[in-house]
Order: C-alpha cells, then sequence, then structure tokens
C-alpha cells in the first residue's frame, strides 16, 4: 500500500482520518471517541484494510484485462471462431483456479479454436454428453469445469492432465506437444 494516512484531531468531537495515494483520496472516515482509544485502532485498520483490498482487486482487474488482451490478439491472429470469448476464458480459468493459457491451449487442440467443436459450441472436446446454447453459455461452464476438475487438481502439469482428461486412445505425447505450442503462442 503506497499511501499516506492524514489524522486531524477535532478534539473532543474526535479524529478525521484520511488515506491518500498519489492520485486520489483512498479512504476516509471520522473516529468519534466513545468510550476507548481501541476505535481509533481499529477505524485505523479498517481504512488500511480497505485500501489494501481496492488495491487488489484493481491489480487483479488489470492482470485479467492483459491476459484477455492477449488471447484476443492470438484468437485474432488465428481468426478463431471463439474470438471475442476470450475474456471469459480468462476469467473463469481465475475464479475456477485453472489457467487460461491451458484452456486456450486446449481448445487449439481439439477443435482448432472452435472451428471444429465436439458439439455445437464446445471447443474442448469435453465430453459432458451437454448442448449448450452458445459460445458465450459454453466457455463459461466448461471453463470452470475443466479447471476445477483437472487443471487445478493437476497443478497445471499436461501429462497429468492428459491422463485424466483423454482417453486410453489419445496420444498423449502429441496432445500435448499440441497443447503446449498453443499455450506458447499466448
Amino acid at each position: 500500500l503506497n499511501a499516506s494516512l492524514i489524522i486531524s484531531n477535532l478534539g473532543n468531537s474526535g479524529l478525521v482520518i484520511k488515506a491518500e495515494n498519489e492520485n486520489s483520496v483512498i479512504s476516509s472516515g471520522k473516529v468519534v471517541f466513545f468510550d476507548s482509544q481501541n476505535l481509533v485502532a481499529n477505524k485505523l485498520f479498517d481504512l488500511i484494510n480497505y485500501s489494501r483490498n481496492e488495491n487488489i482487486a484493481k491489480l487483479r482487474e488489470k492482470d485479467i484485462q492483459e491476459k484477455t488482451a492477449r488471447v484476443e490478439a492470438f484468437f485474432s491472429r488465428y481468426n478463431a471462431v471463439i474470438k471475442g470469448y476470450g475474456e471469459i476464458l480468462v476469467r473463469k480459468a481465475d475464479e475456477c483456479g485453472g489457467d487460461y493459457r491451458i484452456l486456450v491451449g486446449i481448445a487449439g487442440n481439439e477443435s482448432g479454436l472452435g472451428r471444429s467443436p465436439y458439439k455445437l459450441y464446445n471447443p474442448f472436446g469435453y465430453l459432458d454428453g451437454v448442448q449448450y446454447s452458445d459460445w458465450e453459455d459454453a466457455l463459461s461452464t466448461i471453463s470452470c469445469k475443466i479447471s476445477q476438475r483437472f487443471i487445478a487438481p493437476c497443478q497445471g502439469d499436461l501429462e497429468c492432465i492428459i491422463k485424466r482428461y483423454g482417453g486410453p486412445e489419445t496420444p498423449r505425447e502429441q496432445w500435448i506437444g499440441s497443447v503446449t505450442w498453443f499455450m506458447n503462442q499466448v
């Protein structure tokens, strides 16, 4: 947290506490003394914690936007059918414990980034028996399922993922090589 705390004494009325950084006031509040100095410490803690959480949220959003821009640039270069849906992949990977690059790699390997999906709107070749209504529905649902069931438990290890994800006839080394190639393009 890069912020300054400004404390103004209002005498018997209490204190005004303001947290600010070089750009703006992050948070401010008035502390009124009731029965304990702990109120001041608690208010200071609340202000600092709020500011820290707000900054973390801003950094996380910036990270998601940067990743989305990389995915969308890649989708544009390869004229991907799923162009315009990169943010869903990135957000769902983030929310569900996955890696957006692995999701892109699987979609690239399994369907040519949506050109020849397993089922309509299923770029991952994910065998869940569901027919999705559109790309947004499919990518929102399947990205999270793959992240939670395969990527997170395998900690992103492609060898582990393909053992769980592919059937016995899946050429594992070829799958890993292809997914890795797509991942490296993002």
